[in-house]
């Protein structure tokens, strides 16, 4: 799972008069968010399928979580933030309106840039005025820096499924409450066969995924676990998956950049229909950044997965520390690996459906 795959949509039709002729127009006009949610006021006419991916915009224009503005429930008009937000909406909808013809050439980026309190002043940059006279030099092939990287750290050269064993160290940063952590352990199996166990202060808890089906155990034993719930644990997992770089296509090297304080070249990619960034370190040739992209009503989205302090295990190079910024999912989420173990034996049996769920 990529990082825009964490973007949920949903998709509804009108529901108009019957007769073959409205039933047909039903299948081409897309119910809008003033008719699918409560009190939505100003985004009425927006594609209730823009919706959700509008408002994880909004979230990391302001670096911000969805609480900032929102309290259960989430129709309620109690925190001012949400007032004020309205009223940013109309102004910025406005500009666009007035002077660039209605389109999107002003967002709630523009000011805000990842605060909530935008700096109206300048900032006088003198980096800014060397860059001009810059001369960017060839940029390096796109697919060879993947094929470099996949070199690098021996994934290509291991066979699948295989069977790892992590142990991490969570600590999730969230705008609105204190950081907590989390403790746990994860076996995966390939794509999409995992189990999970976590313990925080709320207790402990476990997952199983074996394909299509999922199980949860809690304090009154193994169950069928939900879709959505399914699905932020499986983020969660394929974000120790090493292997994701041999589904991309069409790898084209856009520019350089900075990440994790070191000169990097991004490579753009295309990874099951969604567009991604790879942030290539230039001088060590590993993978620092996977940034995401998801289409919004104002501008391209983004989430971004972070990857650091590479070691040895066994034949293959891989990362002890993942790190997760998606504003409109749960912050800022730093995973510390204490141990990652490439189990020798691949052990389908881990990853079945549990004897005892009810």
């Amino acid at each position: 799972m990529t990082c825009a795959k964490a973007v949920s949509s949903y998709l509804l039709v009108w529901a108009l008069p019957s007769g073959i002729a409205a039933a047909q127009d039903t299948k081409q006009q897309p119910k809008l968010a003033g008719d699918a949610f409560k009190n939505v006021q100003v985004l009425k006419d927006l594609p209730e399928e823009q919706f959700w991916a509008t408002m994880s915009f909004f979230a990391d224009s302001l670096g911000v979580n969805c609480e900032r503005c929102h309290q259960t429930p989430f129709e309620a008009d109690i925190k001012p933030e949400k007032i004020k937000a309205r009223q940013m909406i109309r102004m910025v909808r406005d500009l666009n309106a007035r002077y660039f013809d209605r389109n999107q050439k002003v967002t709630c980026n523009s000011c805000h840039r990842g605060t909530t309190a935008p700096v109206a002043q300048p900032s006088l940059d003198a980096q800014h005025w060397m860059d001009f006279t810059r001369v960017e030099g060839p940029l390096p092939d796109g697919a060879g820096l993947i094929a470099r990287y996949q070199e690098l750290t021996g994934v290509a050269a291991v066979a699948t499924p295989h069977t790892e064993r992590v142990y991490y160290e969570m600590t999730i940063y969230l705008s609105e409450a204190p950081p907590r952590k989390e403790f746990t352990e994860l076996t995966t199996g390939g794509p999409n066969r995992f189990r999970m166990s976590r313990t925080s202060d709320s207790g402990t808890q476990a997952w199983i995924r074996d394909g299509d089906a999922g199980w949860t155990q809690d304090a009154n034993g193994w169950q069928a676990t939900d879709g959505n719930k399914m699905f932020d644990i499986s983020g969660e997992a394929s974000s120790f998956n090493w292997l994701t770089l041999k589904g991309v296509s069409g790898p084209k090297t856009v520019k350089t950049d900075i990440a994790r304080g070191r000169p990097v070249a991004v490579v753009e990619v295309n990874d099951g229909g969604e567009r991604e960034w790879l942030y290539f370190d230039q001088k060590t040739g590993l993978l620092l950044r996977r940034r995401g992209f998801f289409p919004t009503y104002f501008a391209d989205g983004c989430s971004d997965m972070e990857f650091d302090d590479y070691r040895q295990v066994g034949p293959v190079k891989l990362p002890f520390l993942v790190q997760i910024l998606n504003p409109s999912g749960n912050g800022l989420t730093i995973r510390k690996v204490k141990e990652r173990v490439l189990l020798p034996n691949f052990d389908a049996k881990l990853f079945t459906k549990p004897e005892t769920e009810k």
